[in-house]
């Protein structure tokens, strides 16, 4: 008997069911049935919690699975259910993972109040779909309104302006991290090294490698790929050189670059 077929059979065991242990036959499926589980909830007169509706959306959003989100969003909708801001972040990050950008924004722009994770999920989305300038400007309102951006944000933002090669829009952002004593996490300072050698500003990519000082394989290969990638073979080699005596273990990506490097500097025995 398998985990599901437990869990049926326990929950059909109690005798009174409440709200909690609809939750917990819900959790413990992985497929469209949970929606018959909802709709058995509401004629049994137990209506779904925010853990419920939170619980079945995020079901749809992990299987990708847009047509089931509609209806369990027309449920909550039709039946006048619990839509705090948590189950309409769900219900955006379902949008989200299900790659419906507009109905997703319609949803966020519709939510009474929106907290960071809101915030993210809209502008990550923006920037892994192409549309920059969508989720710059939705960065620069969230700004304005007092949110403080997270990791996700940063680098969604960051990692846009590097795609496109926006050298105003990701110094700005730049200038935000550290006019805001923010000290970068390896994966903030990873974006903003690549957005900064991305956008031929190797001098400041260089300067934020020395202060960031860390042993992460990705920031090293962003540097070094930043100087060949820039017309800087050797200091792309001395900087490999100076990655071995650190103890960090090069990968494909390392050689790759250097490689580039020596092609670059006329070093083939070298390479």
């Amino acid at each position: 008997m398998g985990d599901l077929d437990s869990a049926k059979l326990v929950f059909n065991g109690i005798e009174v069911k409440d709200v909690v242990s609809y939750n917990c036959l819900i959790s413990a499926y992985s497929k469209s049935a949970e929606l018959r589980v909802l709709e058995r909830m509401r004629t049994e007169k137990c209506p779904p919690n925010e853990m419920t509706l939170v619980t079945v959306l995020s079901i749809c959003a992990k299987l990708g699975d847009l047509e089931m989100g509609l209806k369990v969003k027309r449920l909550i909708d039709d039946g006048g259910l619990c839509k705090n801001m948590i189950v309409s972040t769900a219900i955006l990050e379902m949008y989200v993972k299900c790659e419906a950008l507009d109905d997703a924004r319609l949803e966020f722009d519709q939510m009474a109040r929106r907290d960071v994770v809101a915030w993210s999920a809209m502008i990550a989305e923006y920037a892994q779909n192409g549309r920059t300038n969508d989720a710059l400007e939705l960065f620069e309102r969230m700004k304005n309104k007092g949110f403080k951006p997270n990791d996700i944000t940063l680098v969604s933002v960051l990692s846009a302006c590097a795609q496109l090669g926006l050298i105003e829009a990701g110094e700005r952002i730049g200038k935000y991290v550290e006019s805001r004593g923010l000290s970068p996490t390896v994966h903030v300072g990873w974006a903003l090294l690549d957005m900064y050698a991305k956008c031929g500003n190797i001098g400041k990519a260089c300067q934020l490698f020395d202060y960031m000082n860390y042993t992460d394989i990705v920031v090293w290969n962003t540097m070094i790929g930043g100087l060949a990638y820039s017309g800087f073979p050797n200091d792309a080699i001395n900087l490999f050189m100076k990655m071995k005596d650190a103890s960090v273990k090069p990968n494909d990506i390392t050689f790759v670059w250097v490689l580039t490097a020596c092609t670059h500097a006329g070093l083939i025995e070298l390479g």
